[in-house]
């Protein structure tokens, strides 16, 4: 442990973010079952009645329905449970806290683990939390729902595009995790649609992340990858900036060519090679390109940067699904 704590230190691995509903301050409308509402209701009685006047002033004059989706409404009842009548409280909130309760010890276990190793810990549910933006390591659940629906997914992308938007050169470390068996399934459609980087994103379930030793492991690799990992990913930005610029530059010498031009082309060139002038210009346009995005700067910085990873240290790994995976056979 005191070797791992070390290594996060020497390569600035420093604060963390568990990203979870569970720390959500209250459940949402969407994750009460309808049946539960139907008994809150039954049992709350003239006391328990009495008691939502006097809390939400606009209760006696609000439909059913309209309380059970009214975020404000939902709030109230959790905060103030323990006022409820028991059985109402119960049959409610029963499945929820239940949920939410296993899940809170993993996730403490894992928070605790964490700051065993020195890093400093922050917990954020689907609200946003800015103390998040200054993490290095960010441990994120596929689903930031109760219910685990695919429309959960999205806070989770949401939430982690917010915190690498502005650190494409030095992204934070994500973890994506869950309890669910479509983990796998859509760790590539996270990674993909949050604008993460292979190099700097890992995905393991909650069950191995409890087991003894899986977490140091995967901390391990993490850090002693990192520099490299931040070498790629700041090749990627400088090429990705660099092409904004160079296809300005490219549009703006294409908007110079005059039909007179053309004809001169046509006259100097094409009659003699037999070539289209639709052609010509193609392969012209690639060039060009080509050239304006190798003359920038940052972009021969960065490709210079990927020179000092030594790629002997990441064996190659291919699967079904990678990219480079082909089936070979014979008749």
């Amino acid at each position: 442990m005191t070797e791992l704590r070390a290594l996060l230190e020497e390569k600035r691995i420093r604060k963390a973010v568990l990203i979870d509903d569970v720390f959500d301050e209250a459940p949402r409308p969407d994750e009460l079952n309808e049946g539960d509402w139907t008994n809150f209701f039954d049992d709350l009685g003239e006391e328990g009645k009495n008691l939502l006047s006097g809390l939400y002033e606009k209760y006696d004059e609000t439909p059913v329905d309209d309380l059970k989706a009214s975020e404000e409404f939902v709030t109230l009842l959790w905060e103030h449970r323990a006022k409820l009548p028991a059985a109402a409280n119960e049959h409610l909130f029963r499945d929820y806290e239940d949920g939410n309760a296993r899940e809170r010890a993993g996730l403490a276990a894992l928070l605790g683990a964490l700051e065993a190793h020195g890093l400093t810990c922050t917990t954020m549910g689907r609200a946003f939390n800015e103390a998040a933006t200054e993490a290095d390591l960010v441990f994120v659940d596929l689903f930031l729902g109760f219910r685990q629906l695919e429309d959960d997914i999205k806070p989770a992308i949401r939430r982690i595009s917010e915190l690498v938007a502005n650190r494409a050169a030095n992204p934070p470390l994500v973890v994506l995790m869950s309890q669910s068996t479509r983990l796998w399934e859509k760790r590539n459609e996270f990674r993909d649609n949050a604008g993460l980087l292979g190099s700097t994103f890992r995905v393991v379930s909650k069950a191995d992340l409890a087991k003894e030793g899986r977490l140091d492991t995967l901390l391990t690799r993490l850090a002693n990858h990192y520099e490299d990992a931040k070498r790629v990913a700041s090749f990627v930005h400088a090429w990705d900036d660099g092409l904004a610029r160079a296809q300005r530059r490219f549009i703006q010498i294409l908007r110079r060519l005059d039909l007179s031009d053309l004809a001169q082309v046509r006259a100097l060139l094409l009659d003699f090679e037999g070539q289209m002038l639709g052609e010509y210009l193609l392969d012209v346009a690639d060039r060009v390109l080509q050239h304006e995005i190798e003359a920038e700067p940052g972009t021969i910085a960065a490709a210079q940067e990927l020179n000092k990873i030594e790629l002997a240290k990441y064996p190659g790994l291919i699967w079904p699904g990678h990219p480079t995976f082909k089936i070979s056979y014979t008749a």
